[in-house]
């Protein structure tokens, strides 16, 4: 029994296709084509509101490059958790995992599903602006088309490996309906 220890870990499952698929799901899904249209209104010139753009941009990959390094240095499994575990210790760690669950993520898969909403509803309101009931509605409902798909990549995820990961656009539904989560005891 003694030689026979076994580290739990998580299995590391995304490949280079499905992680190319989120990244951009994530950075085109989010608002790369919204913001500027709100930063060119409240500027007024389009070349100060690209040069500020391409800086938010250079900002954006630094984060990205600082990301990679981090997961070089510190190879386990648990992303953002495990390098505040490392850094500065339990009760932040704690505190950053708590708040990001209950605030950061719930938060952000509404503006990507608020911004996703937008654009689905604008051709039916051409000229006029859509009712926000309209937008939130169909927000809503991409929220929850989403978890439906999650669920079932989760269920049956062993048969098609990868195969909703195409018609996910952003991390909508895997904020709300986590990967590991067990929605439906004993359907996996």
């Amino acid at each position: 029994m003694e030689g026979n220890t076994q580290k739990l870990n998580l299995k590391r499952e995304v490949g280079l296709i499905a992680g190319v698929s989120f990244i951009a799901g994530t950075m085109i899904g989010s608002g790369i084509f919204i913001s500027p249209q709100y930063l060119l209104a409240a500027i007024g010139s389009p070349g100060a509101s690209f040069v500020i753009w391409t800086c938010c941009g250079l900002i954006s990959m630094l984060g990205g490059l600082c990301y990679a390094e981090l997961g070089t240095v510190i190879p386990e499994s648990g992303g953002e958790f495990i390098y505040m575990l490392r850094t500065t210790g339990k009760v932040m760690a704690f505190l950053f995992s708590f708040s990001f669950i209950m605030v950061m993520r719930p938060a952000s898969a509404t503006g990507i599903a608020l911004s996703f909403a937008e654009y689905v509803v604008a051709p039916f309101y051409s000229g006029n602006t859509p009712p926000q009931l309209v937008v939130k509605c169909v927000a809503a409902g991409a929220i929850l088309g989403l978890a439906i798909v999650k669920l079932c990549e989760r269920t049956h995820g062993h048969r098609h490996p990868g195969g909703f990961h195409g018609i996910q656009t952003s991390r909508t539904g895997r904020d709300h309906i986590g990967r590991r989560c067990d929605a439906f005891p004993g359907t996996h």
